[in-house]
């Protein structure tokens, strides 16, 4: 939640959480994980885009499972160790317009 921002574009957030995200490719399915941050300053000088968040849940939450981050972790290290060896890796933090 936005709680506060002045003329720099400097701004306070509340309640702040990370996403982690995993792709499954056995069931084409996504996962993801919240990390709860708290409160948050940013400085204006390192925000490149700044956005309104649609309030009946992103594409992910309709389509995706959350799952513990634990869990997250354990699919993120698979997928790596699995990944290991093939030509062309793929980044698993990949934009993906699907997402949106």
């Amino acid at each position: 939640m936005l709680r506060s921002f002045d003329q720099f574009t400097n701004f306070v957030l509340e309640n702040t959480v990370e996403r982690k995200i995993c792709a499954s490719n056995e069931d084409n399915k996504f996962y993801y994980a919240d990390i709860k941050l708290g409160l948050y300053l940013v400085r204006g000088d390192s925000v490149v885009l700044l956005g309104e968040i649609d309030e009946g849940g992103s594409a992910l939450e309709q389509q995706g499972y959350e799952v513990s981050l634990d869990e997250i972790d354990r699919m993120i290290k698979s997928k790596q160790n699995s990944d290991k060896g093939h030509p062309r890796q793929e980044s698993m933090w990949e934009f993906n317009a699907e997402l949106l």
